[in-house]
């Protein structure tokens, strides 16, 4: 599908998020409806579902099959998804778990990012991952999004803290040459 089908243009800001039938379940359904509750309707989401039959619609809402539309991201699974050093277990041979090394977790963003920068690169100018366990409790003015949105030569911003970023809240700048 091009992307001229896909999306109304042009377009400011694109989320992106992913979930699977258990999280769609638990989560996911509550983070889409509060989505087009709370978000400015100009703003797209993008939701890469894995095994899911989403209930949810509206004009600035496209539902993908994550396993129609990520070939790698099947490739990927299929290749690691039993070695321990992908499912979060450290290669440093202690045993222990440490959510570090769990890729096989998280390839589904990573796939999924990747895929919507290409579908979105050229007809939006941000596009932010959220995990599909956000509740929208409060409007997200469009003025919001643009001061959270990476500026001219920087390529991504995110929510800083004090141990790990966080990554539930990823702006890519799809302007920035990379």
């Amino acid at each position: 599908m091009a992307i001229q089908q896909l999306f109304r243009q042009p377009l400011k800001h694109v989320v992106v998020t992913t979930f699977h039938e258990a999280g769609y379940q638990e989560y996911g359904r509550k983070c889409l409806n509060t989505f087009l509750e709370k978000w400015p309707e100009d703003v797209e989401l993008i939701v890469y579902a894995e095994d899911v039959d989403v209930k949810e619609s509206a004009p600035n809402l496209t539902v993908l099959d994550h396993t129609a539309v990520l070939p790698k991201l099947i490739e990927f699974r299929n290749r690691f998804g039993s070695h321990p050093f992908a499912n979060g277990f450290s290669p440093l041979g202690d045993g222990k778990f440490d959510f570090l090394w769990d890729a096989i977790r998280f390839t589904n963003k990573v796939f999924a990012v990747t895929d919507a920068i290409r579908r979105t690169k050229g007809v939006a100018d941000q596009l932010i991952w959220l995990d599909a366990d956000t509740i929208t409790h409060s409007p997200v003015p469009g003025s919001f999004l643009d001061k959270l949105a990476p500026r001219e030569t920087q390529l991504a911003t995110y929510l800083n803290r004090k141990n790990y970023p966080e990554c539930g809240w990823v702006g890519y700048n799809l302007k920035h040459e990379f």
